[in-house]
């Protein structure tokens, strides 16, 4: 079983040793040299980055190490993974595409309520591939990321647009069911509402309930560019959220009014 991991998460010593993993999966799989990557990311030092006890006697321009690692992970859109079992790491394409070539990330807040912490939270969603995959990304209190799904399948089917996100283990899924209609183009929407089911990853206790999703931007990074630790929840999405009513939107949530309908409704 491997592990995602995040570079923000890891101390110099194993961001240095993933820094190295992933020059030569770079190398060997896209002939990126280092030069060509500090080309690519306009910095230099990656020779030193990659060997931490050459990193320890000097600061690379003054930038920690999980942040180089963060930075050409970001740049390249690749994914890092870890096997405990076999020590190793692992890294993979996030859109599919060949490094360098950037792909398009849509982003929406994600409001839910936390049945954990009995209030409503917000997450970021993104889907990219033209809305053919997503994942989910939640912050801690100064809008740094703690937590990513794994990269999950998108599909419409009707006027539903699905997304099956896996968790941090494989038999945690999330299910979340969007009602989008049947003839709208799905860029267009700034308000989406719908219901979501999952495993709860601290008990394993089964939760659902209902989820609005409200467009951030369209951005070249996986990562939304906008300061996510000033964000305010909209008062009439808690109102919403806290009456943690379950069934069918009676309408399509294209904007502010017809989240008011639902609102009012019985569902």
């Amino acid at each position: 079983m491997k592990d995602q991991l995040i570079p923000a998460n890891l101390n110099p010593a194993q961001a240095s040793e993933a820094l190295n993993e992933l020059l030569e999966f770079l190398k060997e799989q896209h002939s990126l040299t280092s030069r060509a990557i500090e080309a690519d990311i306009n910095f230099k030092g990656l020779s030193k980055a990659r060997k931490f006890s050459t990193y320890q006697q000097r600061k690379v321009s003054g930038i920690k190490l999980p942040d180089i690692l963060a930075m050409i992970a970001d740049h390249y859109q690749i994914e890092i993974f870890y096997n405990p079992n076999t020590n190793k790491y692992y890294f993979e394409s996030l859109s599919g595409n060949d490094p360098g070539v950037k792909e398009t990330y849509m982003h929406y807040y994600y409001y839910y309520f936390s049945h954990w912490n009995q209030t409503v939270s917000y997450a970021v969603i993104t889907f990219f591939g033209q809305f053919t995959k997503a994942r989910l990304t939640f912050f801690d209190s100064d809008g740094s990321p703690i937590f990513q799904s794994g990269k999950g399948k998108v599909w419409r089917s009707g006027a539903t647009l699905f997304a099956q996100l896996p968790n941090s283990h494989p038999e945690h899924m999330s299910l979340i069911c969007l009602y989008v209609g049947n003839n709208r183009k799905l860029e267009e929407f700034e308000w989406i509402a719908g219901t979501y089911a999952s495993t709860r990853l601290r008990d394993e206790a089964p939760v659902c309930g209902v989820v609005v999703l409200r467009k951030i931007g369209v951005s070249d990074s996986v990562i939304p560019e906008t300061e996510l630790k000033v964000h305010v929840i909209p008062d009439f999405v808690k109102k919403l959220l806290l009456g943690k009513r379950l069934g069918v939107s009676p309408t399509v949530a294209f904007k502010q009014s017809d989240l008011n309908k639902i609102i009012s409704s019985d569902f």
